[in-house]
């Protein structure tokens, strides 16, 4: 539960904050290994760091080894740089795509059973996108450059 604990326990130095039940080997869902962590809810009372812990009676935490961590570390680098955001614009497009595809035809479900029939589905999905999207350019109507929230709408009354 203590954060602390967790860094001296892999960093391999024992410590008097004995708060985890069990350390085991651990495979996560995706199949990538890790260490899983057991902390009971009666262990780590009297920690000195419990404000910065979980009120959970109990939980399991997998954390993964120094490679992964510091392969996490120069991605996230890296999707804060401008080489980045010229290759995720290119994202963005599509992702408005599919959004008006949801919104429009419902296009996150197939209305039929077999792929034949779920096929003509998705066939005729996209070309109705391409008819409003010929309608709407003809029309002069201009497409949105993004959404605004109903949050950021509130923030910006409030304001």
């Amino acid at each position: 539960m203590c954060s602390r604990a967790v860094q001296d326990r892999l960093g391999g130095t024992d410590t008097d904050l004995r708060i985890s039940a069990s350390w085991t080997d651990a495979l996560e869902a995706r199949q990538r290994a890790g260490v899983s962590i057991k902390f009971s809810g009666t262990q780590g009372k009297n920690c000195a760091l419990k404000v910065d812990c979980t009120t959970a009676a109990r939980r399991t935490v997998t954390i993964q080894g120094q490679e992964r961590h510091l392969a996490v570390l120069a991605w996230r680098s890296w999707a804060q740089t401008q080489e980045f955001a010229a290759l995720y614009a290119t994202r963005a497009g599509v992702e408005g795509t599919l959004s008006v595809g949801v919104r429009v035809t419902g296009m996150r479900r197939s209305r039929y059973y077999g792929l034949a029939t779920t096929r003509l589905q998705h066939l005729s999905t996209a070309s109705a996108l391409n008819v409003l999207r010929v309608v709407d350019h003809l029309a002069g109507c201009p497409r949105a450059k993004t959404r605004v929230s109903a949050f950021t709408r509130l923030l910006a009354q409030g304001a």
